[in-house]
């Protein structure tokens, strides 16, 4: 009896396998793009919502206090004492994002311990990494600053992404910045109904850029500052219309990271007043910032916006026209 020989299975010849290799590839490479801006659309999308917490807290706190939080609790010039806590607006408005409990505990310890020794003292750092303090585009968002050598020995907690707008000018002029155009800057008391441009006309708060701890300078090797939220000493919850978004100019700081070019600045240390720090409003978001205006709404701006609509939409009552945020 014969039996029928098994049926020999087809089988990819080396040529075909390389050429089905070199599609997927091809399709993973048009795949990835496509990936990449649906994550940074995203990204971008929960900044926004970040940005437009953070305007709504304010609008919220000035509903209880009949006034603007403090951009920052002293002048540029102030000690180490006094009403100098080093304290900012991102701080006050714990109890509007949800953070009652923080705060009571900032508030029970902050007559006894300096503010930028609570994150370690008090909460030993833990939970410190609010999330709506922090722009998913920006790899370095919520970062931990080093300890503070010269400042007591502990560490200073995360930083912010988000700012305050403290207006269109430098932060250093007579007074310590304590008499800028903007609604936060230090010790300023804004009310709503100061903002003689119109809140749909003023910026509220925007981005910055964090620069990495690594590598940067100051005098007690503490970091880059910008963007501290337990340590505003030197204008670091603030930024200014003086410069555009995303500009390439440097920002001023007591101390930073001197050596990163997406957000660029000079470390000039400790001399306060005459220093004129400035921040200038950045994002990694592709063409500009996002930025929430006094009456709550938030805008993507380009980087390409005119400066004189930039300056102007940093006043609150410059009584300029102000152009299109676009």
């Amino acid at each position: 009896m014969r039996h029928p020989l098994p049926l020999r299975r087809p089988a990819f010849t080396l040529i075909e396998l390389l050429v089905v290799i070199a599609i997927i590839g091809v399709l993973i490479g048009l795949l990835l793009p496509a990936v990449q801006k649906v994550r940074a659309s995203a990204a971008r999308i929960r900044c926004v919502n970040n940005i437009k917490q953070l305007a709504l807290a304010l609008h919220s706190y000035h509903d209880n206090y009949i006034v603007l939080p403090m951009g920052q609790s002293a002048a540029l010039t102030g000690a180490n004492n006094g009403n100098n806590k080093h304290e900012g607006w991102l701080l006050y408005i714990l109890p509007y994002i949800e953070q009652v409990p923080m705060y009571n505990a900032w508030q029970a310890n902050r007559a006894t311990i300096p503010t930028w020794e609570i994150p370690q003292r008090v909460f030993n750092l833990n939970g410190l990494a609010i999330d709506v303090f922090g722009c998913p585009s920006d790899p370095y968002r919520l970062q931990m600053a080093p300890t503070d050598v010269g400042g007591g020995g502990d560490a200073e907690g995360p930083s912010a992404s988000y700012v305050g707008n403290a207006g269109s000018t430098v932060f250093g002029p007579p007074n310590g910045g304590t008499n800028l155009n903007g609604v936060l800057y230090p010790q300023s008391a804004i009310k709503l109904v100061d903002i003689i441009d119109g809140t749909s006309n003023t910026l509220f708060v925007s981005e910055i850029i964090l620069g990495p701890m690594a590598g940067a300078t100051d005098a007690f090797s503490s970091g880059d500052r910008r963007g501290r939220i337990w340590n505003a000493y030197s204008g670091e919850q603030l930024f200014s219309t003086f410069n555009l978004p995303n500009s390439t100019v440097p920002d001023v700081a007591y101390g930073c990271n001197q050596n990163f070019p997406p957000a660029p600045c000079t470390a000039v240390g400790t001399d306060h007043d005459g220093a004129n720090y400035n921040q200038s409003a950045r994002s990694y978001h592709s063409g500009g910032v996002n930025a929430a205006l006094c009456d709550g709404s938030v805008r993507f701006v380009s980087a390409s916006v005119s400066l004189n609509v930039w300056q102007a939409a940093g006043t609150r009552n410059g009584g300029e026209t102000v152009g299109a945020l676009e």
